[in-house]
């Protein structure tokens, strides 16, 4: 599991530009053969040779696995390595906030990458891009039956953090 950081945002904006969003990310979702090529296309970023997912996405790579539009949010479900796409969620969130005129747009959302047991949260808005992290414990039992990753690790290790 080590470098595979898991990923939940929550864009929230005007109902219709997060339906343009959700219509974007299902582009990238269903189009499979040229998956980086059509989320830096959404996302509208410079493509950098040679190192065109760290730089653009602000992740070696991204992977978007799942979206929900309800109302007035998106909720984006997906993988990054080592950390979450910071350029990539800070770049969504200024093109929603062009779409939706004078609508508080926030993203934010949650992190983990169980392999290196380190957690966090981040939020995204007009002061820009902040998170906050903290590190968790990997020496549990996953193939015990009463255990729960998400009940068990992840929320009591994201409890505590705030960003201010």
């Amino acid at each position: 599991m080590a470098n595979l950081c898991s990923n939940e945002t929550t864009f929230t904006a005007t109902p219709e530009a997060v339906k343009w969003l959700h219509d974007e990310v299902r582009k990238i979702i269903d189009e499979s053969q040229n998956y980086e090529e059509h989320t830096i296309k959404v996302f509208n970023l410079f493509a950098c040779p040679g190192d065109i997912n760290q730089r653009t996405l602000g992740s070696r790579y991204v992977y978007i696995y799942g979206c929900d539009e309800v109302d007035d949010k998106l909720i984006l479900r997906y993988e990054s390595a080592w950390h979450p796409p910071t350029n990539m969620v800070e770049t969504a969130t200024n093109l929603l906030k062009e779409k939706s005129g004078d609508f508080p747009v926030v993203s934010e959302g949650r992190y983990w990458e169980e392999g290196s047991g380190f957690a966090g949260i981040f939020i995204c808005d007009k002061d820009g891009y902040r998170s906050a992290e903290t590190d968790f414990d990997t020496d549990y039992d996953e193939d015990d039956e009463d255990f729960d990753f998400y009940q068990d690790v992840l929320d009591p290790a994201l409890a505590d953090l705030t960003i201010d």
